[in-house]
């Protein structure tokens, strides 16, 4: 173990009294003003002596930056008190060690103490599924233990904590106690020391979850009860957007088989072009963007970090005043909050907040609500300035059209990106429509949020003649950013094999236990997708359909994905059950993110088979197409096919099926 002589302690201390504000750890980034880039993550929950080993909400930043800039996904990040004693409220210990992270991380314990409201009046629940976390009402005690070195501290403490910070900006000082074993959790003598169920991920995600979450594998090496020890001996494996991950042991690897001159000029550059347009480099960019906007003073102020055109931001004690906004039907009204209607206690950097405007739209960046950020001059907790205090973490999210299935999927996606930045895969989230009209809002997919929350979605406006504080707020990836994902996507040509749309495709089905119930061995499914709308049906889809049951390996089976008459969990079980997944150009074929890994389709981001007409000839338009306002557009038309060229690439379809590595049945259909 490496210790620092006293000369680099003395020399941490004088640094650390005469710079009140630090630079987060993580290191600096090139061309981006401050010296904040992707800040090591906090660990997650353990509890002292007094508690359990706990799961759910991780926070992406350490245990209380210089500052006291306030960790994200965790109620308490607290230091080693002075006497090295465990438990206690607001006390933890240093976590394991973790070669792949900074050493700044830190084994947290979730807050202790009495359910429910703790002041004068009732608890106040919101509508959903669950009630809303517990509500503090104005007068209510202070949240957080005070910084170290604060009146009531010991030297020891302040010493220790200096030391600490110092030690994780320059990489040199491991924390003490990381190999100690968590102690054994009290109760019943052999339960868990950590709810594994809690984690709610696919199999085939867990190595990858605890790689970046060591304390948990620690925990589980230790726990006779742990269901994922075979994994621990593939703590390598990551994602890819993690700064120590090595390239071998990534996710997933795109495939390119061409250069597209206009990008690049290798296959290997092309790779990693596509990398970083529609894979996990996406959330790697995303993470090196990160910049302190408003910089905390103490122990419990507020913060604001977000990255490049503040596309994404997480905030802590975000004051929200909604007690004097005028709602329309605006649904992103630009002007909607005041100077001092949201802020923080904190030091607001406001030249560079302003200069994050580039892209400033309403589903493109959350300049148009930040921009009225504050610098307040009072702790709107602690001064009991809030009528509300959501202390849940909250994610804002501004959606798309809750009613066709490509656009909001783009407001998910985002949301999946987002919760890998954040490293919380947690559903103990409250999601909150960013929404300044007074109408509701039409979601046909709403079963996909109880893949993110175990909450109902709130309107913004639930909270309206109220000001509301949020411990722990992120505002989320949009779904229409500027070379963004997925609906502003520019992606190179000749590359495939997105692992980011895959691992999301697993952890929705997953959560929605959509599970696959096939395939069947000498038969491949078949699914034609019709549509019932005025436009884009195939007009001769009898005849293509008795052509597919002349081929007696063909199970065929016509849907229409009518919401009022099949389900959105329906249909996915029907999507994800199927081999060959047939349709029409539009928004339904978003459910080609859900289809087997083997299957062949039209077109599918994430690498699935794609297919589609070789000769426009065979292809039979009904008119020129009639578009409400542009005139003639072949979108707005009805078509017939050729029977004899739709076979020939439906057996090329069956073909590629039946070779696929994944296929279980690898052997020749000679009727094919």
């Amino acid at each position: 173990m490496t210790t620092p002589s006293s000369g680099a302690a003395a020399a941490a201390a004088a640094a650390f009294s005469a710079a009140p504000a630090l630079p987060v750890p993580g290191g600096t980034r090139p061309g981006v003003r401050g010296a904040f880039t992707r800040p090591p993550l906090c660990r997650g929950r353990l509890s002292g002596s007094r508690g359990r080993a706990r799961g759910g909400r991780f926070c992406p930043l350490p245990a209380r930056l210089p500052g006291g800039l306030a960790p994200l996904h965790g109620s308490a990040c607290a230091f080693p008190s002075p006497a090295g004693r465990r438990g206690g409220r607001g006390e933890a210990d240093p976590d394991p060690p973790d070669p792949e992270r900074s050493a700044s991380s830190w084994r947290l314990q979730r807050r202790t103490g009495p359910r429910g409201p703790s002041g004068p009046g009732e608890e106040r629940r919101l509508p959903g599924r669950r009630p809303l976390d517990r509500v503090s009402q104005a007068g209510a005690e202070p949240l957080s233990r005070p910084l170290p070195g604060a009146p009531g501290t010991g030297g020891l403490e302040v010493a220790m904590f200096m030391l600490l910070v110092f030690g994780a900006l320059l990489h040199e000082v491991p924390l003490s106690g990381q190999d100690e074993v968590p102690p054994q959790a009290d109760g019943i003598l052999g339960a868990p020391l950590f709810n594994y169920a809690s984690l709610r991920l696919p199999e085939e995600h867990i190595p990858f979850f605890l790689h970046n979450n060591r304390h948990i594998a620690t925990v589980c090496k230790k726990d006779s009860n742990c269901p994922y020890k075979k994994h621990l001996e593939n703590l390598k494996y990551c994602w890819g957007y993690e700064k120590s991950c090595r390239p071998e042991f990534r996710f997933s690897y795109p495939v390119c088989t061409y250069v597209d001159m206009g990008w690049t000029d290798t296959l290997e550059s092309a790779q990693e072009i596509f990398w970083k347009q529609a894979d996990f480099g996406y959330s790697g960019e995303r993470l090196e963007e990160l910049h302190v906007l408003c910089q905390p003073k103490g122990m419990n102020d507020s913060s604001l970090v977000c990255s490049r055109y503040l596309q994404y931001c997480r905030a802590t004690n975000l004051y929200l005043d909604l007690r004097n906004i005028k709602r329309n039907h605006d649904r992103f009204k630009e002007d909607f909050l005041q100077s001092g209607e949201i802020g923080g206690h904190c030091k607001l950097d406001i030249r560079m907040l302003m200069s994050q405007g580039q892209r400033k739209s309403p589903l493109q960046s959350w300049f148009a609500e930040l921009q009225s950020y504050t610098q307040l001059n009072f702790r709107p907790v602690e001064d009991a300035k809030c009528d509300i205090v959501i202390e849940k973490p909250t994610y804002f999210m501004k959606l798309d059209a809750g009613v066709n299935m490509y656009h909001h999927f783009c407001d998910f996606i985002n949301l999946y990106i987002t919760q890998h930045i954040n490293n919380s895969f947690s559903t103990d989230v409250h999601v909150v429509m960013w929404d300044t009209s007074s109408y509701g809002y039409g979601d046909l997919f709403s079963d996909t949020w109880k893949a993110f929350t175990d909450y109902d979605v709130i309107h913004l406006k639930t909270y309206d003649s109220k000001r509301v504080c949020f411990k722990e707020a992120i505002f989320s990836l949009l779904p229409r950013m500027r070379y963004g994902l997925f609906y502003n996507t520019p992606l190179i040509s000749g590359c495939q094999n997105t692992g980011l749309f895959r691992a999301f495709s697993q952890h929705v089905l997953h959560r929605l236990n959509i599970t696959q119930e096939g395939p069947k061995d000498g038969k491949i499914r078949v699914t034609i997708l019709a549509r019932s709308t005025e436009y884009r049906k195939i007009l001769n889809q009898n005849e293509l359909v008795n052509a597919l049951k002349t081929v007696s390996t063909f199970e065929v089976q016509i849907v229409d994905y009518k919401y009022k008459e099949l389900g959105f969990l329906d249909q996915l079980r029907i999507t994800h059950n199927t081999d060959i997944f047939i349709g029409m150009h539009g928004a339904g074929l978003t459910h080609l993110l859900f289809l087997p890994d083997w299957a062949a389709v039209f077109e599918l981001l994430r690498g699935v088979y794609y297919i589609t007409w070789r000769r426009q000839s065979k292809v039979f338009p009904q008119d020129k197409g009639h578009h409400p306002t542009l005139g003639e557009h072949p979108k707005f038309t009805n078509y017939s096919f050729d029977v004899e060229e739709f076979m020939y690439l439906v057996l090329q379809a069956a073909d590629h099926v039946l070779q696929h590595p994944k296929w279980p049945f690898k052997k020749k259909h000679d009727e094919l």
